[in-house]
């Protein structure tokens, strides 16, 4: 993956989830998953390529992953990263506050799977009710916390512009005989709106813009393309420099480390609903497309799971709904064994760790690799 596509808006892009009607369901306007920007992305370089849709399928094999939220500076781009699931914020109004394993006392025990440990806040640390948190952070500023500088709850920048909107409509389908609802034909949706930048009264546009982004193995020609729902428009072009390639000096903190943890980018899809299959009954395996990397599972936090759909262009029909693994679950694992490539963190980076071939190359469950300064268990 050697190429980033940034997606900027140049009508609203609309993203819909679909709930029932009322206020009890939690399937409302969301961030945008991978099949839309994975399938805007192959729709626009098969027409640069000058493929028919009798030829789509040669496009699935083409690797996708994203979208990966960018906010645009004077400087360029810079990657905003879902809130990581042991980030805690307390009303006692301090900075976040980290979850970490934590082996248990003599004579205690948990009914978690075996072999994981509980997560449990740092010594000294008072229960408190927890507090909101943005739904997304700047990579730069996670990186300050897990290198332990701290991070206070007001340096946090709120929820990103974008997500500010949110169209809600109402749908009926009428039994003409009744002349009232037909069965289960009463809902809401919700989109997601995400709009192009805005205008400052008097003043012109705003400079810094937000935007998508997908990382691909194949570039593509600066193009509009439509992306999400009511056909959006955005303007695709290729980052350069690429803002999504790993820091300088970042092969070398990871090299030999002991402990790696790893926070999904985007939704995770396992076979084994919050477990991946790639691990054994023992907790070990190898995580997919990485030779010789062994990693046990040690800890997992988890946001509530997510489900999947959409609809079937090949056979016209929605899609059976797969429970997914939510963007910023966090997952804690042991180095067994590294590969012999002494590059091989270069392979890890943004790489898409689900269990189906077809859902990696569609990206999802793309990693981000964290350092955090504490990796020891806490005794």
């Amino acid at each position: 993956m050697k190429h980033t596509c940034t997606m900027e808006a140049v009508t609203p892009l609309v993203f819909r989830g679909g709930r029932p009607f009322g206020e009890g369901s939690r399937d409302g306007g969301r961030f945008p998953w991978p099949s839309s920007t994975t399938g805007a992305w192959r729709t626009a370089w098969m027409r640069e390529a000058g493929l028919g849709a009798d030829r789509a399928a040669e496009t699935l094999s083409h690797p996708v992953v994203g979208p990966f939220l960018m906010r645009k500076h004077s400087t360029g781009w810079e990657l905003h990263v879902p809130m990581p699931a042991d980030a805690l914020r307390l009303d006692d109004g301090g900075g976040l506050v980290r979850l970490s394993p934590r082996l248990l006392p003599d004579g205690v025990g948990t009914d978690l799977p075996a072999g994981l440990l509980p997560l449990a806040l740092p010594e000294g640390v008072g229960l408190s009710k927890p507090g909101r948190l943005p739904s997304f952070l700047p990579l730069r500023m996670l990186r300050d916390w897990d290198e332990g500088r701290e991070v206070a709850v007001s340096d946090l920048p709120p929820n990103p512009s974008p997500f500010q909107h949110i169209r809600t409509s109402t749908h009926v389908g009428l039994e003409r005989g009744r002349m009232a609802a037909e069965e289960g034909r009463l809902f809401q949706v919700q989109a997601l709106d995400f709009e192009r930048p805005r205008r400052v009264d008097g003043k012109g546009y705003e400079t810094e813009a937000w935007c998508l982004a997908v990382r691909t193995a194949s570039p593509l020609k600066s193009t509009l393309a439509t992306v999400g729902g009511e056909r959006g428009l955005a303007w695709l072009e290729e980052a350069d420099p690429d803002p999504l390639s790993p820091s300088e000096g970042w092969v070398e903190q990871f090299r030999q480390v002991r402990r790696l943890v790893v926070t999904f980018l985007t939704p995770a899809l396992f076979d084994g609903g919050w477990r991946p299959s790639w691990l054994g009954a023992d907790g070990v395996g190898e995580p997919p497309g990485i030779t010789g990397l062994r990693l046990r599972l040690v800890a997992a936090a988890l946001g509530r799971w997510e489900g999947i759909s959409g609809w079937d262009l090949a056979e016209w029909k929605p899609k059976p709904m797969r429970r997914a693994v939510p963007a910023g679950s966090t997952y804690w694992f042991d180095v067994e064994s590294r590969p012999d490539d002494p590059n091989w963190p270069e392979h890890v980076w943004l790489s898409s760790w689900s269990d189906s071939a077809q859902d990696r190359l569609d990206g999802w469950g793309a990693v981000l690799p964290r350092s955090i300064t504490a990796q020891e268990i806490e005794s």
